[in-house]
């Protein structure tokens, strides 16, 4: 699998937030994009997974190929099924009332890959929870695993080490890792020992 971004420039109005963003990466492969807060990391990973233009309106010209296709010329609802995105605050993704749901929500009759994905988040006893009863690190995991459910090529995560602890984000490095072989993963922190592990 193959993505591209090739000449990606992006303003709010008048305001220019990203400029002539280029860069390629394979299956196999974590990108990580270090920067402090208000650096514009949010936004262009908003571009990688079609939330802007789709959902999200500003000047935007450039593109964002995932196996030789333009994401910015797809619908919105078949973009997400290529490209998985991970909010800054898990919260923010998520849409029924208790963890099973939320998994199956996007996950085919068939999916067998869902009791692999629980068992490697860790999620068996908390399948019947509210995402509101949850830790920050669960709700990390629960959002991740979500995501994974729909089998994306291109998984796009946003300060995913920002509400958990040092012990999460270690174990979150590492699932990383594991996921790797098959994707790729962009990675948007400003956190450097997660961008080191």
């Amino acid at each position: 699998m193959f993505f591209k971004v090739q000449g990606l420039n992006f303003s709010y109005g008048n305001t220019p937030i990203l400029k002539d963003i280029n860069f390629s990466a394979e299956s196999g492969q974590i990108l990580t994009f270090v920067g402090p807060n208000g650096s514009g990391k949010t936004t262009l990973s908003y571009c990688l997974a079609g939330i802007i233009p789709h959902l999200i309106n500003g000047k935007l010209t450039g593109s964002v190929f995932v196996d030789g296709k333009n994401i910015f010329e797809k619908q919105f609802d078949s973009i997400v099924k290529k490209v998985g995105y991970i909010f800054q605050d898990p919260e923010n993704q998520f849409i029924t009332l208790r963890v099973r749901d939320e998994l199956e929500l996007v996950a085919s009759a068939k999916n067998e890959n869902m009791l692999s994905i629980i068992d490697t988040f860790q999620l068996k006893e908390i399948l019947d929870k509210a995402p509101s009863e949850l830790s920050m690190g669960q709700k990390q995991r629960v959002a991740l695993a979500s995501v994974l459910v729909a089998s994306p090529q291109v998984l796009v995560l946003d300060e995913p080490g920002s509400t958990i602890d040092p012990c999460g984000v270690k174990k979150l490095s590492q699932i990383l890792k594991h996921l790797k072989s098959d994707k790729v993963i962009i990675l948007f922190t400003h956190d450097l020992e997660l961008a080191k592990n």
